[in-house]
């Protein structure tokens, strides 16, 4: 809560502190009517399948073991190498990683909020700003969702039996969901759309947005793999698909590119219309003239 609060605090601190810039805020391609029903969406289908029916879609037993027919031990020197990384308590560290899912999100909305406000942005532009960040991130979870369900990989902490007087999680249902990382999913995809977002309106503490963002990424990583809820792997592929998903969502269909194109084609467009006006007033038209 206390890192919670310095964050609110010193996004309030940079909006108090903002300085007028000279160059112009660049407009993103945003439209409300598409992306807002997309974003709500994506969030609503996620939330309904995370807390009304992952204990019912959710394998019971793993299509993926990590284990040969013989039961024998097959994981990926990488992965097994990784587990060393495992806390004595590694519950500690799940809560922790739960910890900083908030703080991802609170971040990410609460610094692009700060540096839009630094450099007197428009109110509008910050609530475009902010959709089209949860808009990456509900894409990523949406993705990270479905691949769970499908591949029913065993978690490390079922894998190797550490909690054989209770399961992973108390009832089971995530046992087997451990590809990929929703977690490193959700703190990239976040980190990297709020620095996109603020990279492309050219606010001028951008890096402060991408620092934060990578740090709390990083952290929730490591400490997934120390809980023993995920493998290496997982994270690793976790963090690739937030980071693509965080940097295509608002490239793709959010690039300021979009508006600077229309204005140059239609800048264009009267140049040449003023070229022709101009040369049809200099030059001399078709006439016949004679005494009658």
């Amino acid at each position: 809560m206390r890192v919670l609060g310095t964050i609110v605090a010193l996004a309030t601190t940079l909006a108090v502190a903002g300085t007028a810039r000279a160059e112009p805020i660049p407009r993103l391609h945003f439209n409300g009517y598409v992306d807002v029903p997309i974003t709500v969406g994506l969030l609503s289908i996620y939330g309904f399948s995370e807390l009304a029916v992952k204990a019912r879609l959710a394998p019971r037993a793993p299509y993926w073991d990590d284990r040969d027919t013989n039961g024998s031990d097959i994981l990926a020197p990488l992965d097994r190498l990784a587990t060393r990384l495992r806390w004595t308590k590694p519950q500690t560290a799940g809560h922790i990683s739960d910890g900083g899912l908030a703080l991802s999100l609170t971040s990410s909305i609460a610094l692009d909020v700060g540096v839009a406000a630094y450099d007197h942005d428009t109110p509008a532009h910050v609530a475009e700003n902010s959709i089209i960040i949860l808009e990456s991130m509900a894409t990523a979870m949406s993705m990270n969702q479905l691949t769970k369900f499908f591949a029913g990989r065993q978690r490390p902490c079922a894998h190797f039996g550490l909690y054989l007087e209770r399961p992973c999680f108390s009832d089971g249902s995530d046992n087997n969901l451990s590809s990929f990382s929703g977690h490193a999913t959700f703190t990239t995809s976040l980190a990297v759309a709020s620095g996109m977002v603020a990279t492309m309106r050219r606010y001028r503490l951008a890096p402060l947005v991408w620092a934060s963002g990578a740090a709390i990424a990083v952290s929730t990583g490591y400490l997934r793999l120390a809980a023993d809820k995920h493998y290496l792997s997982d994270v690793v592929t976790g963090t690739v698909i937030g980071v693509a998903v965080g940097f295509f969502i608002p490239y793709l269909f959010h690039s300021p590119r979009a508006e600077i194109g229309a204005t140059t084609e239609k800048s264009a467009g009267s140049a040449a219309s003023s070229l022709t006006s101009s040369s049809l007033a200099s030059s001399p038209l078709f006439s016949v003239s004679g005494t009658w």
